[in-house]
Parts: structure tokens; sequence; C-alpha cells
């Protein structure tokens, strides 16, 4: 237990040095300072931690003055079966959330790479909603980082190499249907939606050492 402590202490520290701005969900004063629109969404605590859902939508402008947000960081209730929306900044879609309600009254985490061509905005407008007959989940807190972050309360950490030998995800992939194309690429990522390329997007493999015809 202490250790899980020590461990909590050291990731807040270093989750507070990475921010660039953030927003309290479900309290007057910070999202009142961060532009909140929204609409059929409601608001309530949970063991003192605030958060906010909706039917509908609801958004946040968050500042990025020195231009320099890669990630989108948010905490939030995982209990509800069957929550799905989806996540945007500066409406383009960022990651789609199906959530399955397994982990009750535990707050968890996600971190989002944000799309090349939000980064480079002053003005975030990080934007949750709802797909059709479901509602977003609980969500307590949003974070825009300057570096990824990842802590404990990430599913994937939770399920990773201690679990199931997990670490992320390796995808391999063609740049083309060309013989010059069908070569091997690898990109990882950690949470399967948002992948960086390997090797400057260059192929791990000369396809002329395993192929007599230049392809795979």
């Amino acid at each position: 237990m202490q250790r899980k402590i020590e461990q909590d202490e050291k990731e807040a520290i270093r989750l507070d040095e990475v921010t660039i701005d953030k927003v309290v969900c479900g309290e007057q004063q910070p999202e009142s300072d961060h532009f909140i629109q929204s609409e059929h969404s409601t608001t309530g605590f949970t063991d003192d931690i605030h958060w906010r859902e909706a039917r509908g939508f609801f958004s946040y402008k968050l500042e990025n003055s020195k231009q320099n947000a890669k990630y989108l960081y948010l905490s939030y209730y995982n209990r509800d079966r069957g929550r799905n929306f989806d996540i945007f900044v500066n409406e383009h879609k960022i990651r789609s959330m199906y959530l399955n309600g397994e982990d009750n009254d535990e707050i968890v985490a996600i971190c989002c790479r944000i799309t090349d061509n939000c980064q480079k905005e002053e003005v975030l407008t990080v934007r949750f909603a709802a797909h059709p007959n479901t509602m977003t989940t609980k969500i307590a807190e949003v974070r825009i980082l300057s570096e990824e972050m990842i802590t404990q309360n990430m599913p994937d950490y939770k399920f990773g190499a201690e679990g199931k030998d997990f670490v992320g995800y390796l995808f391999a992939y063609f740049r083309g249907n060309s013989v010059e194309d069908e070569q091997i690429n690898f990109a990882v990522s950690m949470d399967g939606y948002n992948y960086k390329a390997l090797n400057g997007n260059l192929p791990v493999i000369d396809s002329k050492k395993i192929s007599s015809t230049g392809g795979v």
C-alpha cells in the first residue's frame, strides 16, 4: 500500500509538470473559466470527486499559448456499461470510447495523441459527444499535455505486462500497392488508436532479402 501511495504521488507531480492547461469537470468556476458549452448534460460527484456527463455533448476551451500540446489526458469513471462517445479536439475526432463498466468507482485515465494539425493552435476546444441512445461517461478532469503520460490507473497499464505480458500494440503495414511499396513497415501504439511509425516510416525489412520479386 505504501509503495502505491508513493507511486501515486510521483505520478501526480510528473503529471502537473507536463500539464499545459486543465479543467476540473463539474465544478462551476473551472468550467466557467474554460467556456463550458453543453447540451443535455448533468454534473455530480462521487467520493468528493466532481464529474460531468451528457446525453448530448459538452466542451471546453483549453489554452495552448506556447503551441506545445501533444496529448489529451482524461480521468473518468468506467462503472456504467454501454457508455459510448467520441472525443474531438477542434472538431477532429481523436478517439471513440466504448466502455464496459468494469472499474466500478475507481478513477481510470487515458492519454490520447492530439492530431498534428491541432497541436499548433493556441486554443484547443475539447468536445465529448455521446453516440445515439447512449451517454458519455462521467468525466472528472481534462488536461492537455506537452508529453505522453502513463499512469497506474490506465487500463493498458493495469492489464499490461504484469497481467498479460502486454506493453503496447504493433501494427505491420505496406505503404502502397506497388512492388516498391510492398515492404514491411512497423508502427507502435499504447492505446490501439494513435500510432507512431518506426524507422522514419521506412521499411524495417528489405524485401529483396526475403522475396525474389522484390515484394512480399
